[in-house]
């Protein structure tokens, strides 16, 4: 994602949805567009949602196994604005080159994994742990992982 783009998401409606389901909805959507926005470090415009009927201007076709008098496609958009700046208080993280942090992401990110099954990190959080681990432990990773 980059500046400029919109970020969409969307979920068929068929009328027999509760206030409850569209709340959980639309938090879930928000957190996953942000979690997308976290990873490529941009940030976004409020999410808006948006009603669409069938027929409506880019609406694709209703599937088969949704029906209903109410059927109607809530779509939910956000703007990327801008570029998030880089916390300049991750001195070690920042000192990085490019090729190691990737690899010691990638690390930290199966670790992660392996003791939370179904949680993923974003870069900023696997860089947060990096961070706090420190230079010893990241230059032993490093070393580990070329042999």
């Amino acid at each position: 994602m980059k500046p400029g783009e919109t970020v969409e998401s969307a979920i068929w409606l068929d009328g027999h949805e509760t206030s409850e389901d569209l709340r959980r909805f639309k938090a879930d959507v928000i957190d996953a567009i942000d979690t997308a926005c976290a990873e490529s470090n941009v940030k976004r415009s409020p999410v808006v949602f948006v009603e669409k009927k069938p027929g409506d201007e880019r609406v694709p076709a209703v599937p088969d196994h949704i029906q209903g008098l109410d059927v109607r496609l809530l779509v939910a958009e956000a703007d990327i604005v801008g570029y998030v700046k880089p916390e300049t208080s991750r001195a070690f993280v920042g000192d990085l080159d490019a090729k190691d942090l990737e690899t010691l992401r990638g690390i930290t990110k199966r670790a992660h994994q392996a003791h939370n099954p179904g949680k993923t990190l974003t870069n900023i959080q696997c860089d947060d742990v990096i961070e706090t681990l420190g230079p010893d432990t990241a230059l032993k990773t490093l070393g580990a992982e070329v042999h």
